[in-house]
């Protein structure tokens, strides 16, 4: 029988080539302070060749005699993106389960950060989505990610500032990044998987988005904390995630807003942010991030 106390809880995460990370990220799991009888873990693996799979398998093994609801892992023959590695892990999920805890792979959790969440996201109905404060892996102490705000008159992003954070509680936001979401499994049945046309990146935002247009709240929860090892450098960017951020960032605005807004969001592009990101690239004399960059730009545009 299910522990009554604490809902269901199915954790998901895809890897790819992460080993290390991938087994940093499920240590820190098993310290998580909320009961192992009804919480599974599920690792798509995206066709890892670095020893991830063998990895993963032997320290399943030692995770099984300490009681988990389940712990699986599915592998895909090649790296088939994100969005379909996590609906894949959405599907086979367990049918008993009440929310969905996303994860990247390259994230340390805090031992309090699941029950965290779940505590505020069963005090409202209205709570769709619960995220994680993402703190730097490197600088532990210093807020890497709490969230974004859209306006919706522009249909442009806005980054919360850390001078903006009440330092308990929750704080509204419109859009969580899967580095640390929990998401009601009722909500996925209302708004859908996430979209595949995304590949990587920008998935989560439109996910939100769709949250959000159902009249569902999203709170990121300042008590819930993990590390990400994300860089503050932009010498460390990297071509696919610049041509695919800026790809994304057009595509999820396409989708989503009103013609006559999307309309308003291209001015801003072309007047103000592609100017911006083109003389940032240049002085940083980083030619090839300029060039993913552009693509990206082209491909969003080009989207149908």
């Amino acid at each position: 029988m299910l522990n009554e106390k604490y809902p269901c809880v199915s954790i998901i995460f895809p890897n790819w080539n992460g080993k290390d990370d991938a087994i940093e990220c499920l240590n820190s799991l098993r310290k998580q302070n909320y009961p192992k009888d009804v919480v599974e873990i599920i690792i798509i693996d995206n066709g890892s060749k670095d020893g991830s799979v063998e990895a993963i398998n032997t320290l399943f093994i030692d995770m099984k005699e300490e009681d988990w609801l389940n712990l699986r892992l599915i592998k895909n023959n090649g790296n088939l993106g994100s969005c379909i590695a996590r609906n894949k892990g959405i599907m086979v999920s367990y049918e008993d389960s009440k929310y969905i805890w996303m994860l990247d792979n390259d994230v340390v959790v805090d031992p309090k950060a699941l029950i965290e969440l779940v505590k505020i996201i069963e005090k409202n109905n209205k709570y769709g989505v619960v995220s994680s404060v993402n703190y730097y892996y490197d600088y532990p102490e210093e807020i890497f990610y709490v969230g974004n705000m859209l306006n919706w008159n522009t249909w442009i992003f806005k980054k919360i500032k850390n001078s903006q954070l009440i330092k308990s509680g929750a704080y509204s936001i419109d859009c969580a990044a899967t580095s640390s979401l929990l998401i009601k499994k009722k909500v996925i049945e209302e708004i859908g998987l996430l979209d595949t046309d995304y590949f990587c990146y920008f998935n989560d935002v439109d996910w939100c988005i769709r949250v959000k247009m159902k009249k569902y709240k999203i709170v990121s929860v300042m008590s819930s904390k993990v590390w990400h090892k994300v860089s503050k450098n932009i010498e460390d960017l990297k071509d696919f995630k610049t041509y695919y951020s800026m790809r994304n960032l057009i595509i999820v605005i396409k989708k989503n807003a009103p013609h006559h807004k999307y309309r308003i969001f291209l001015l801003y592009l072309f007047m103000y942010y592609l100017p911006r990101k083109i003389f940032l690239y240049i002085s940083k004399k980083k030619k090839n991030i300029l060039k993913s960059f552009l693509r990206g730009f082209r491909d969003g545009l080009l989207f149908k």
